[in-house]
């Protein structure tokens, strides 16, 4: 019974999605893990590090997800140390820690939040297996059935919550860009002024429409918009 609940574990960790993020409030995911999204979700440390599961990397990511998803955590415990799964199980979950690590910098409200999901997820995840338990009687199994639905509200209002966040991060976003893009409107002429003034004198090779040098290869912002996902990283103004 362990190793097949192991197993659904591992399954549940290796086929999350990863193309695009839904933010309904639809079930738990393994380990707090989130599927890609747009400004809110984290940037993925595991695709710029190699490799991303160093030790210290590692035993800060058990240490972690330990004290805040132990019930799940226990399940990869379990596995067998020659099982082929642990290595990819092992990247993947110290991506993640990684991940929420990054988010606590620049956003630790957001962070609270999603910690907040981590840990209600596991407790759903440990009430699950009571519910489906043949070890409690009927009045247990109950007991076990209200707490679950309890948990899953809470789990419910923290998602929505996370949304709620991330939209008014977004609001302000595009707040900001509407008054970058109403100053260069009113800067038009010069605007039109600075790229042709650019164009006749760009060299043979240069690309007279790209971006000035030393910008390693941003395309051209005349307003210096953020990025979404990093509204704080504008680039810098153009000479």
């Amino acid at each position: 019974m362990k190793r097949a609940i192991a197993c659904v574990l591992l399954m549940l960790l290796c086929n999350v999605p990863a193309g695009a993020q839904d933010d309904a409030p639809d079930a738990p995911r393994p380990l707090g893990l989130r599927e890609r999204g747009g400004e809110g979700s984290e940037r993925r440390p595991w695709r710029r590090r190699d490799p991303v599961d160093d030790e210290a990397s590692w035993d800060a990511a058990q240490a972690f997800f330990r004290e805040y998803s132990p019930n799940r955590f226990a399940m990869f415990d379990d596995l067998p140390e020659d099982n082929p799964r642990r290595g990819h199980i092992r990247r993947f979950v110290t991506g993640r820690y990684l991940m929420m690590q990054e988010l606590k910098k620049r956003d630790e409200k957001l962070y609270d939040t999603r910690l907040k999901q981590i840990q209600l997820e596991d407790t759903i995840f440990d009430l699950v297996r009571q519910v489906n338990s043949t070890e409690l009687n009927d009045e247990e199994r109950e007991t076990a059935r209200k707490e679950l639905r309890q948990n899953v509200v809470l789990w419910v209002d923290a998602s929505l919550a996370e949304r709620k966040l991330r939209l008014e991060k977004l609001e302000a976003m595009i707040e900001q860009e509407k008054l970058k893009l109403d100053k260069d409107e009113q800067a038009r002429d010069a605007l039109i002024e600075k790229r042709y003034n650019r164009a006749m004198s760009a060299g043979a090779v240069e690309d007279p429409m790209g971006p000035p040098p030393g910008r390693g290869g941003r395309g051209p912002r005349e307003g210096s918009p953020g990025l979404p996902g990093a509204p704080d990283e504008a680039p810098p103004e153009e000479p």
